[in-house]
């Protein structure tokens, strides 16, 4: 998230501890939010032999401005 902030010249993003968003947030909000949403595209690569249009993320954010 600091990348994508960065490109588009947002301010520095202000953080909250964790302990104290779950307070507010309640538990179970708190781990959706902050729960690991990792992907992979291997295997349609490997089916399908699909390559993505941007090698990485960079350069798929950058073309949004571009």
């Amino acid at each position: 998230m600091l990348y994508l902030a960065k490109i588009f010249n947002a301010k520095k993003v202000v953080t909250i501890p964790k302990f104290i968003l779950r307070l507010v947030i309640g538990k179970h909000i708190f781990h959706t939010l902050t729960m690991n949403t990792k992907v992979s595209n291997k295997l349609i690569k490997k089916e399908l032999g699909w390559k993505p249009k941007y090698p990485t993320y960079r350069e798929g954010l950058k073309s949004l401005i571009e």
